[in-house]
Order: C-alpha cells, then sequence, then structure tokens
C-alpha cells in the first residue's frame, strides 16, 4: 500500500467511526482497539515499504558495480583480442602416436600366462606372441607358470622399435 493510500485508508477509518451511531462503551473501547491495531498495522506496512526500498537501493547498487567490472572486462577482452589479431600460430601434432611392438617369447617346456598391461596372452611351450602398436614408454610385465614363482619385471618399449620379452629357465 501507498503511503497516500495508508492515511485515506485512517481517514476513512476515522470517518467512520465519527459518523456512526452512538454505541455503548464496550462498543466504543472495541473500536478504540480496532483503530489503535489497524494504525499499527499500516505502520508496520509502511516499515516494510521502506526496507523494500532499502533493499532495492542495494540491489542496483550491486547491478551497476557488476555493470562497471563487465565492461572493464570487455575492454581487457577487446584489447588483447587487437592486439593478438596480428601475431601468427601455428600448431601440428603428429598423426602417428609413439608405439612400438613387444615381441613375447616362451622357452619354457610350459605354457605361461603373460600380463602385460591390461591384457594377460597364453603362450604355449616354444610359443611367440607379438603384441603390436603397445605405446611407447615404460611397461611392467608378469609370468606366471606352473611350477614357477610368479615374476614381475618392468622394460621400455621404444617408438618403432620392437622390445623381445624371452621367458626362459632362471638361471
Amino acid at each position: 500500500m501507498t503511503r497516500t493510500g495508508t492515511v485515506a485508508g485512517v481517514l476513512a477509518l476515522m470517518v467512520a467511526l465519527c459518523f456512526a451511531a452512538p454505541a455503548r462503551a464496550q462498543d466504543k473501547d472495541k473500536q478504540i482497539q480496532d483503530l489503535k491495531d489497524e494504525v499499527t498495522r499500516l505502520r508496520l506496512e509502511l516499515a516494510k515499504t521502506k526496507l523494500s526500498t532499502l533493499e532495492m537501493d542495494r540491489v542496483l547498487d550491486s547491478l551497476e558495480r557488476i555493470e562497471k567490472r563487465m565492461a572493464r572486462l570487455e575492454a581487457r577482452l577487446d584489447a588483447r583480442l587487437d592486439s593478438s589479431s596480428s601475431e601468427r600460430r601455428s600448431m601440428s601434432f603428429d598423426p602417428s602416436p609413439r608405439t612400438g611392438t613387444i615381441s613375447l617369447v616362451n622357452e619354457l617346456d610350459v605354457a605361461v600366462l603373460v600380463s602385460v598391461g591390461d591384457e594377460t596372452y597364453l603362450l604355449r611351450p616354444g610359443a611367440t606372441r607379438t603384441i603390436s602398436d603397445y605405446p611407447a614408454g615404460s611397461v611392467t610385465y608378469t609370468v606366471a607358470a606352473r611350477g614357477y614363482s610368479p615374476a614381475t619385471r618392468r622394460t621400455t618399449v621404444y617408438a618403432n622399435e620392437t622390445r623381445t620379452v624371452t621367458i626362459r629357465q632362471p638361471r
């Protein structure tokens, strides 16, 4: 409710009370109490309106700060784009990934399981297995066979080369 509406409401209530038929004392006390309650309610509404105006001022201040910051950021971005437009940048990549080959050779007289990375391979006695396009770098492999303790080793696979892993009798 606006302030004008609030004042008009109070005046209308007072006029109604003045021209009303004479009432008993109890009715007058009730009317006075009702009038006081209405004035209190109107005061609270007016206070809320003032608070809303104060909150609106805060929101507008925040919005103004945000707009100023955005303008500064846009200016910085424009400056960067203007200065970089004369720069020439180039990039390249090697379409062939750096990979090598692993050759597994079983010289034992029993079958072996060889785990390389996430894969496990079964090699029968005397068998060879080739793993192509293995990523270059350090690789850990584990060998397990019946009658032998499992063994874990590390080796390096070089790009465009073959690393041979020979499984033979321990010395």
